[in-house]
């Protein structure tokens, strides 16, 4: 899968990408911090639906150590200390990222495995 987000299409062959494998006590930790966080407008839409459905579970209280595999991926930022150095550069950079993880879900679908994007 990651032979086929690197053959995304990027600007000048930047290759803005980063990707970071994460182990389960980081695991641990972003879902301490996303539990922190307010509900989005969607998740409350959720809870209106959960409460007339059994067995729906809110994301918030997920266990997310069930996940089999976390792949975090980021875009490379240049930066002067205080702000983007080219705005266009910048989103130039995080579409090619954004090509990298459709390229990888698309290549795990066609395995038979599972992926979810989320920001």
């Amino acid at each position: 899968a990651l032979g086929c987000a690197i053959a995304a299409p990027n600007r000048s062959g930047s290759e803005p990408w980063r990707f970071i494998q994460v182990g389960p006590e980081t695991v641990r930790k972003l879902q301490e911090l996303n539990a922190l966080l307010p509900p989005t407008e969607e998740e409350d839409d959720d809870n209106s639906m959960e409460s007339s459905s059994q067995g729906c579970t809110h994301s918030k209280t997920v266990d997310w150590s069930t996940i089999p595999g976390w792949c975090v991926v980021t875009t490379k930022v240049s930066h002067d200390g205080h702000r983007v150095i080219d705005d266009d550069v910048f989103l130039d950079d995080f579409k090619s990222t954004c090509c990298a993880i459709q390229n990888i879900m698309l290549s795990l679908w066609s395995e038979g495995i599972g992926s979810k994007w989320t920001s």
